[in-house]
């Protein structure tokens, strides 16, 4: 701070070389004029969509056959892992589609689901029969 104690900033204000440069502004817009501009700026664009679409996704699920593809898993192993369960899966929105599947037959306690370590293998085991098995399936 003390070397530069002596310092001094520039003052603000118009260069006089630069004085003659640029032409002098002239304001011919009416109120008509600012309020269409407006309008233009801040209305709705007629191109923006009143509702979402799905068609720009790659994939598509059919969340029912990947449900009947778990049961069927679960039924015939009766204990599978995770990744056995999406071993078979071509997209990533399968692998979420079928955990979520097993979320809901855990809401429902038709399986049981371990995991003995944070972010390890997760283990779906079969809670119930095989009556069980065709009530879901009616479902």
């Amino acid at each position: 701070m003390g070397a530069n104690e002596r310092r001094v900033a520039r003052q603000p204000g118009t260069d006089p070389a630069l004085a003659g440069v640029l032409p002098e502004l002239i304001f011919n817009a009416t109120p008509e004029d600012l309020r269409a501009l407006a309008e233009k700026a801040f209305g709705r664009r007629a191109a923006e969509p009143d509702e979402v679409r799905l068609e720009h996704l790659h994939t598509s699920v059919d969340s029912a056959a990947e449900r009947q593809q778990v049961l069927r898993m679960l039924r015939e192993a009766g204990r599978v892992t995770f990744q056995q369960l999406v071993a078979d899966a071509d997209a990533q929105a399968v692998v979420v589609v079928r955990f979520m599947v097993l979320l809901e037959l855990f809401r429902d306690r038709v399986v049981s689901l371990d995991q003995p370590v944070p972010l390890g293998e997760l283990t779906v085991t079969w809670a119930d029969g095989e009556s069980q098995a065709e009530e879901i399936e009616d479902r």
